[in-house]
């Protein structure tokens, strides 16, 4: 898993550009954050996710992009340093586990993202040893 090392600017497709220019007016807001969870029924090993995981962001230059203005104009651009976090988070000992990450999910599509940082956020939530999210 080897990357090659450069900073490569590039123009923002017209619906990039349309975001782009509604956080200018607007700022920061949670307006563009989309919240997606994927099931996996049956266990889950960790490890592997979590090599799995490293993998995808290593391959997927769309999980590092970022948005740079330079002189009035804004280019995407991809971090090629940037390691996403997995957070293991267990509800499993919760009286209610999928109340209880149903509430975290709704949370988390609440806060509010700077679109020019890095804003992808990567959880595993435990349910159950059979039930998780990714």
């Amino acid at each position: 898993m080897e990357m090659v090392v450069s900073q490569q600017f590039t123009e923002l497709t017209c619906s990039q550009d349309q975001i782009w220019l509604g956080h200018r007016q607007f700022g920061v807001s949670s307006i563009y954050n989309l919240t997606f969870a994927f099931f996996f029924p049956g266990p889950i090993n960790q490890s592997e996710f979590l090599r799995a995981h490293q993998q995808l962001v290593v391959e997927a230059d769309c999980l590092r992009m970022k948005i740079q203005e330079i002189q009035g104009r804004a280019y995407q651009t991809f971090d090629l340093n940037f390691t996403i976090p997995l957070t293991i988070l267990d509800f499993s000992a919760s009286e209610k586990p999928d109340a209880s990450y149903s509430l975290w999910i709704h949370k988390q599509s609440q806060l509010p993202l700077d679109i020019s940082q890095l804003v992808l956020g990567s959880y595993l939530a435990i349910l159950s040893p059979q039930r998780a999210f990714w």
